[in-house]
């Protein structure tokens, strides 16, 4: 998933380039995650200054059903519970979480629905 000019960048990296190495490093572990589960739409990735990796399935591609599909296939796979939750008043997140490596990762899809009663921001 990553070009050999960018897997590069993580090998040869200078202590000043440290954090970008970091994040190239990120990169390559949820691509080689990734790789593992084939047919895949496209996808958002998220590298957190806390080292977490955030992964959402894009609302554009597909429909709400599938995206959610592909995260519990996600989630069967890597041993991850998926689960819904509210985001706001009427976006609901279908999302897993798993340790990749020993790296925090969510994978989630946001899907509009019902109002969730919740009015404003769900969190």
């Amino acid at each position: 998933m990553l070009n050999e000019r960018t897997a590069d960048v993580a090998v040869d990296a200078r202590p000043d380039e440290l954090g970008r190495s970091r994040t190239v490093a990120s990169l390559r572990l949820i691509a080689d995650f990734l790789e593992g589960f084939p047919g895949l739409p496209d996808l958002y990735v998220v590298v957190h200054t806390d080292g977490s990796i955030g992964v959402q399935v894009s609302e554009f591609d597909g429909e709400p059903g599938a995206r959610c599909e592909v995260v519990a296939r996600i989630a069967q796979q890597a041993g991850g519970i998926a689960l819904v939750k509210p985001l706001n008043d009427r976006t609901w997140l279908f999302e897993t979480r798993v340790l990749v490596s020993g790296r925090q990762v969510q994978v989630y899809a946001p899907v509009e629905g019902p109002d969730t009663g919740r009015g404003g921001d769900a969190a």
